[in-house]
């Protein structure tokens, strides 16, 4: 029987930096038991949104220019460092916005430029996977276009399709950081990012025949049907090792429980309350909640006993996705540093560094 451990990382704006905090406590684990650290342990990582920055920093830390990202503390920097270029407080931002996003997509992109270069998904040596929601495709398509979920997806476990082989769902000509960034799209926040597929290899098949060939996405936040992507990354898992011996171990990663309460007159809201960001766009956060506390139930089902989610309280923290002042950031890390500490979080650590393989030998130097 081989043991894969799968890892997911909710969507969460700014509050990604909790999550990253977790990981953190979680790797000190694993090295004081002598066990494989984080960015190894992992044969899958999947994120949706902000999700998606920390387990792709993760899984591109194989590669030399990244190799610091596989101690979970220099993806808690980025959040520190540079979160507020991504959501920097103005008179524009304060002001609540119907007709335009609420920042730009300009910081983001030369964020995540800085951090993954011109890799793209192909060139990924661990496993990866991002959610995000195409609107619509750009280039030639022999089908009209159609709105789509896209799983983008690259590592060692999936090579390029061979001759005579169909072209199914091959992300590798991506490039990371635009798929990472159209997970980030959070609609409201952000426009769309368009994301190109250079040989449009990118196609869904059925009844085995091509339904769509792309050569692009213009594609919104992952969050908009997978906030936490635990179920998305246990199918994924099965679609990549389905042998019936295989026992696949998930660990979700939250960004932040908080408790929400719909004032009495939410009955009779309309479209004008539902979409209202001055409220924090209450549909997009029922779509949120709900998605969150769904994917956690049906995990429960499918693995009650290998399924571990760690999730930290945001009780007297800002619930906003998007305050990455200081103090904000401060208290999310305290937030995230307090759940480590209850006892009954210290258990599920334990169990999973129970389960996890001994760290390996370093190989002997070339002679």
């Amino acid at each position: 029987m081989t043991t894969r451990f799968v890892l997911s990382v909710d969507g969460g704006g700014i509050r990604g930096v909790g999550p990253a905090q977790m990981l953190v406590h979680l790797n000190k684990a694993l090295e004081d038991a002598g066990k494989t650290p984080v960015a190894a342990l992992f044969d899958l990582m999947v994120g949706t949104s902000t999700g998606s920055i920390v387990t792709a920093a993760l899984a591109a830390s194989t590669h030399e220019p990244l190799k610091a990202y596989a101690d979970p503390k220099a993806i808690v920097a980025i959040y520190q460092a540079r979160g507020r270029e991504i959501f920097p407080k103005s008179l524009w931002t304060l002001l609540p916005g119907i007709l335009r996003q609420k920042y730009s997509s300009d910081p983001i992109r030369r964020i995540l430029t800085d951090v993954f270069g011109d890799m793209t998904l192909g060139q990924l040596k661990r496993n990866f996977m991002a959610t995000f929601y195409s609107m619509r495709s750009v280039g030639q398509s022999k089908t009209p276009n159609k709105p789509r979920t896209v799983f983008a997806h690259g590592g060692d476990n999936y090579p390029p399709p061979g001759p005579g082989q169909p072209a199914y769902e091959f992300y590798g000509d991506v490039l990371l950081r635009e798929a990472v960034q159209a997970s980030t799209s959070a609609p409201t926040f952000f426009n769309p990012t368009e994301v190109r597929d250079p040989n449009g290899r990118a196609r869904r098949h059925r009844h085995g025949q091509p339904i769509e060939i792309d050569t692009g996405f213009v594609a919104i936040d992952g969050g908009v049907f997978a906030n936490t992507p635990s179920v998305c990354a246990y199918v994924e898992a099965r679609k990549l090792w389905p042998e019936p011996g295989d026992e696949i171990i998930v660990v979700s990663v939250g960004c932040g429980q908080a408790e929400t309460i719909y004032p009495s007159g939410v009955k009779t809201w309309g479209l004008a309350e539902w979409i209202s960001p001055g409220q924090g766009v209450p549909l997009m956060k029922a779509v949120g909640h709900g998605q969150t506390d769904s994917a956690n139930h049906q995990m429960e089902c499918l693995l009650p006993a290998r399924h571990f989610r760690l999730q930290f309280s945001l009780q007297g923290i800002s619930k906003e996705m998007d305050d990455a002042s200081e103090k904000n950031i401060n208290d999310l890390i305290r937030a995230a540093d307090l759940e480590m500490a209850k006892p009954e979080t210290q258990d599920l650590v334990r169990q999973i560094v129970a389960l996890a393989p001994p760290k390996p030998e370093p190989e002997p130097p070339a002679p």
